[in-house]
């Protein structure tokens, strides 16, 4: 850590931990289908097996805050999502680990962000009573997201990143195609600030490298701030 501060500094960068696992450690070590069904059937002992993860991943979090030189704490939620579980059931077994997890971070002088690419508009006000300062991501193909809702809906609260596919946009799209999801990602999501341009959920080894130039230079075309 004590390099990655000074790269950090010298480079001017933000410093991400990713400490939690949650719902994800729970997929890999159940599946999918032995996961939602010991929810619904099993409450009892799914919501024991929570607690051991969470137990697992509050300890990793202060101990990456206690070696310090991290700006961000990141948790991952790909298996967070509406694609595995209803409201209900994030409620009861995600949002109050969630929600200590933040607090944690917060009283650390830290930030903290939550990765979900999915359902994000159907679990939004229960990720605003998380708390949460960034969400990864916000995709308008994958997720099917209406951005101008998503701008609504989280304006001044947390900011969110995204904008722009890479699995579909970036891997088969053209180049006026993607100076398009750029333009209309930026001209919806950024006047006001809270967001973070970046392809959803990561440029890929066979991601063609002039799409990513193609975001690049649609970008520089539009990134000055302040926006109306």
């Amino acid at each position: 850590m004590t390099a990655v501060r000074r790269f950090a500094r010298e480079r001017g960068v933000l410093v991400q931990g990713w400490s939690a696992f949650g719902m994800d450690a729970i997929i890999w070590l159940m599946g999918v289908e032995g996961a939602v069904i010991a929810a619904m059937t099993q409450p009892d002992f799914f919501q024991e097996l929570v607690d051991i993860v969470y137990d697992f991943d509050r300890r990793r979090t202060e101990f990456m805050l206690d070696v310090g030189g991290v700006d961000m704490v990141v948790q991952r939620g790909w298996y967070s999502s509406t694609e595995f579980w209803s409201p209900a059931l994030f409620r009861r077994f995600v949002l109050p680990h969630l929600k200590d997890l933040v607090d944690l971070v917060h009283q650390a002088g830290t930030r903290f962000a939550y990765t979900m690419t999915t359902g994000v508009l159907a679990l939004a006000d229960l990720l605003l009573e998380s708390r949460i300062d960034l969400l990864y991501y916000v995709d308008p193909v994958q997720d099917n997201a209406d951005l101008a809702v998503v701008k609504e809906k989280f304006r001044g609260q947390l900011a969110v990143a995204g904008g722009v596919n890479s699995g579909v946009t970036l891997a088969r799209g053209s180049h006026k195609e993607i100076q398009q999801a750029v333009q209309t990602a930026v001209q919806i999501l950024a006047p006001g600030g809270g967001f973070i341009l970046a392809p959803v959920d990561a440029l890929f080894p066979d991601t063609p490298w002039p799409s990513v130039e193609a975001m690049i230079e649609a970008w520089r075309a539009i990134r000055e701030y302040p926006m109306s």
